[in-house]
């Protein structure tokens, strides 16, 4: 499973707080982005948690 964060991204840092493990800050530090890889096993409960929770809907399956 690949995850992508959408210029619809508000800036909450909600997914961030879920799962570290694959959300990150991106480069300006205005919005999240997902790591450019599949998420890892472990993370994938946690990563599917934070695209469900997100407020704006701006975390999709690619």
């Amino acid at each position: 499973m690949k995850l992508v964060v959408s210029e619809d991204c508000i800036g909450c840092g909600a997914c961030i707080d879920t799962c570290p493990e694959v959300f990150d800050w991106n480069e300006d530090g205005t919005m999240a982005k997902a790591i450019d890889a599949d998420v890892p096993d472990a993370n994938t409960d946690a990563a599917t948690q934070a695209m469900s929770d997100c407020p704006v809907g701006a975390i999709s399956e690619e």
